[in-house]
């Protein structure tokens, strides 16, 4: 299916140059002029980005599940049920003017990261114990993009960088 490829390709696309944003974003906050304008940034545009991160990764895995029809592993589950409420959340303080949110953004990306990394883990060294007894198996590996994008792999990313704009949207 064209659709589901094209997609999966702009999905990885994105995720390789949020990765990339993040290692320069990391580079550029070890010098003191650089992080004053990148916490400037992040102090205004934070929780915009937690939103949007959190919004597109919902999409996206609402994508593979009902367009491209990737049945969800368990983990894929726990994953989204961290993804899932970011959105109501830092949707509901953006329009609530809430600015301290972070105190729960950070924690629930936080689980989210974990989990999103031990189930990309797993899906290349099979050998460690995985999530499977019934429904998917949390191996199974839809595409790879670039060499390193799984889907896991974009909900690791997609929550680091919501922990990334949660700290630097509260640094004072």
């Amino acid at each position: 299916m064209v659709l589901v490829e094209t997609v999966n390709w702009i999905l990885s696309l994105l995720i390789m140059l949020l990765d990339i944003g993040m290692i320069l974003v990391g580079i550029l906050y070890i010098f003191k002029k650089p992080r004053t304008l990148i916490i400037n940034f992040f102090k205004k545009n934070g929780l915009w980005i937690v939103f949007v991160l959190a919004l597109l990764s919902t999409l996206g895995s609402l994508f593979f599940s009902e367009i491209a029809m990737y049945e969800p592993c368990k983990l894929c589950w726990f994953q989204r049920i961290f993804m899932y409420p970011l959105v109501i959340i830092s949707g509901i303080a953006l329009w609530k003017k809430i600015n301290n949110i972070v105190f729960i953004t950070i924690p629930m990306a936080l689980i989210g990261l974990i989990i999103s990394g031990y189930h990309y883990v797993i899906q290349f060294l099979p050998l460690v114990i995985t999530c499977s007894i019934d429904g998917t198996d949390c191996t199974t590996m839809p595409f790879l993009t670039f060499g390193y994008v799984t889907i896991p792999m974009m909900a690791f990313t997609a929550f680091l960088a919501i922990i990334i704009s949660s700290c630097l949207y509260a640094k004072k």
